[in-house]
């Protein structure tokens, strides 16, 4: 997890070097352009958000083992299948973010109301949000998101890229600057 503007930030434990090839590797994972502040801020956020969602899914699937073969993933497909109802099409290629109810589609709460998986797993309530989640996971990640396997991978992406901002965050107390221009440092010529 990422510091909150409470928690004391560690001393870095790479190299400028070492974070550089990081940050590249982050950006290439990561369909945001972190060209300024705030899509930098929103990128963090998202990446720890998107950890918060694949962590509740796995809680959930753990809760309902007995009646839920297949587990996360079993969810995960249900959530993808309900945002393509809700009108949130090419799951890989259209990636504005509708949330459906505006052009016809059905909204993420039409969804769960509708959703059998929501109500076997007694998550009506919950089930608009882990949506909401589900597409900016989808959004925010350069991998294809279709089953459980995919899942792993993008969780695997999220937790470099989450330990990515963490080092920038180190680096950035270290130098007496913010997160983001620490980035422009790494996207800048070689100290």
């Amino acid at each position: 997890a990422e510091p909150t503007a409470d928690e004391p930030v560690p001393a870095p434990a790479m190299t400028l070097a070492e974070l550089r090839q990081q940050w590249v590797e982050a950006t290439c994972l990561l369909r945001s352009d972190m060209a300024t502040a705030e899509s930098f801020d929103q990128a963090r956020r998202v990446v720890r958000v998107s950890l918060q969602f694949i962590d509740n899914l796995s809680a959930l699937a753990v809760e309902h083992a007995a009646k839920l073969p297949g587990g996360t993933g079993t969810i995960f497909q249900e959530l993808l299948n309900d945002l393509a109802v809700c009108g949130v099409a090419g799951m890989m290629i259209d990636n504005l973010g509708s949330q459906g109810g505006s052009d016809g589609n059905p909204s993420f709460e039409d969804a769960a109301r509708d959703s059998a998986m929501a109500g076997s797993l007694g998550a009506k309530d919950e089930w608009p949000q882990l949506l909401a989640q589900a597409n900016d996971l989808r959004c925010i990640v350069r991998i294809k998101l279709q089953d459980a396997n995919d899942l792993k991978a993008a969780e695997y992406a999220l937790e470099c890229c989450s330990t990515c901002f963490q080092e920038i965050s180190a680096h950035a107390k270290a130098r007496g600057i913010s997160n983001f221009e620490m980035a422009q440092v790494l996207d800048g010529p070689q100290e």
